[in-house]
């Protein structure tokens, strides 16, 4: 058989996503498909393993449901594989489901409220997500950190963030020394004046149980935080048995197990604690969202070490363009990026369902695996270049000018 481009096949339930890969461009690591299809899988039982094989075509007659180019059927109807595995055929066809799935780029852009856009984040993505808030404090308004240390604790150093960031800090973090370089950063216009943190609400998270970030790291956080921000306007949960993982109530495994997507049922709404803090008035959602989440294209992502490939929810009250809504960024943790993953981290961390309920659009952008970054972390110690904490750093640079084109005023 003769061998053609590259395909990748991983099975969720009964969906399957396969990615087309040019050969010259193909990494294991790195896959950066250029096209994504949702297909159903038969039989459903097997092919329960991501593999690539090559591929065979033939046969027309079907319709591709598309997360990245719009589909002109008819086009071919199955994809055999070949190579290790057995061959099993897989049917294209149109998907109907009522959970949340992939859908092409929106039409329209959403109306964006830009005093109402906040972010949140986990580990690697409340580092990041710190770094954002703190450096362009003219941008967001409000943060929400779970399991993350202060602004500059690695000082551009593995080495440091290793020792002093993550588990039990072998000395206290400086955090007076951390809130001096802010403010001297801020002469530099490196980081936007931290006065503008002073009406912003903050929302900090650290399990009980989480071995893999040391108490005293997320102490620091809030200790520096406190030194912008009013302590009326802080909230701070270090209550609750849950491990180093995002807590969430009846969505994902067990609340302390290390295991993707990272999502722990700790009965405890993490993703409603935040955006109930960050934002007034609102509503409980009584259902799961029923809104797909959109995929779209993050330019200058791979300078970043990000992939091209961005999500978005835009729930239909925004989608209708009828008012101006919030926009909250999510910033996902290490072995948490939808490379790894897929959307499990999204659709189970409680976020969307509020989002739907609350006309909240979300911004999840992803980072891809790398040789110095194999877990696909947020830059909060300094593999993308020096300025990664900065204005001008690379992954700061590429996710603000995004949320600012989402934020764009439109008539």
């Amino acid at each position: 058989m003769k061998t053609e481009p590259l395909v990748t096949f991983e099975r969720r339930d009964r969906l399957a996503l396969i990615s087309l890969h040019r050969p010259e461009r193909h990494n294991a690591l790195v896959p950066g498909p250029e096209k994504t299809w949702a297909v159903l899988a038969e039989p459903v039982n097997r092919c329960v393993q991501t593999v690539q094989c090559c591929a065979s075509v033939s046969r027309p007659n079907a319709r591709i449901l598309s997360a990245r180019f719009k589909p002109k059927p008819p086009l071919t109807a199955s994809i055999y594989f070949c190579g290790d595995v057995n061959m099993y055929k897989l049917i294209l066809t149109t998907l109907l489901f009522s959970t949340p799935v992939l859908s092409a780029e929106p039409a329209q852009a959403p109306k964006i409220d830009t005093e109402r856009v906040t972010l949140s984040g986990i580990s690697s993505g409340g580092q990041m997500a710190t770094q954002l808030h703190i450096a362009y404090s003219d941008l967001f308004s409000g943060a929400g950190i779970i399991a993350a240390g202060p602004f500059g604790c690695a000082d551009g150093s593995l080495a440091t963030a290793m020792a002093r960031c993550m588990g039990k800090a072998d000395t206290p973090l400086p955090v007076e020394a951390l809130a001096d370089g802010i403010r001297a950063a801020a002469q530099q216009d490196l980081v936007a004046d931290p006065e503008n943190l002073a009406d912003d609400p903050v929302w900090l998270f650290h399990g009980t149980l989480d071995t893999t970030v040391g108490e005293e790291v997320s102490d620091a956080t809030a200790a520096l935080y406190a030194e912008f921000v009013p302590a009326g306007q802080i909230t701070y949960v270090n209550d609750v048995a849950a491990g180093h993982n995002f807590p969430s109530r009846g969505r994902g495994g067990d609340c302390t197990a290390l295991q993707a997507p990272f999502v722990g049922d700790c009965n405890y709404d993490a993703a409603g604690a935040i955006l109930q803090h960050l934002y007034t008035g609102m509503e409980t959602p009584a259902a799961e969202a029923v809104t797909q989440l959109q995929t779209v294209t993050l330019p200058g992502a791979a300078e970043a070490g990000l992939s091209d490939t961005a999500y978005l929810f835009v729930p239909p009250a925004c989608a209708a363009g009828g008012h101006a809504c919030a926009l909250h960024l999510v910033l996902h943790g290490c072995a948490q990026s939808a490379v790894q993953v897929g959307t499990g981290f999204m659709e189970q961390s409680g976020y969307l369902a509020w989002a739907e309920a609350n006309d909240i659009v979300l911004a999840f952008p992803q980072v891809v695996p790398a040789t110095l970054n194999p877990y696909a972390c947020w830059d909060w110690w300094g593999y993308t270049g020096a300025d990664y904490r900065w204005r001008n750093g690379r992954q700061m640079q590429v996710v603000s000018d995004w949320i600012r084109q989402l934020s764009a005023k439109r008539d």
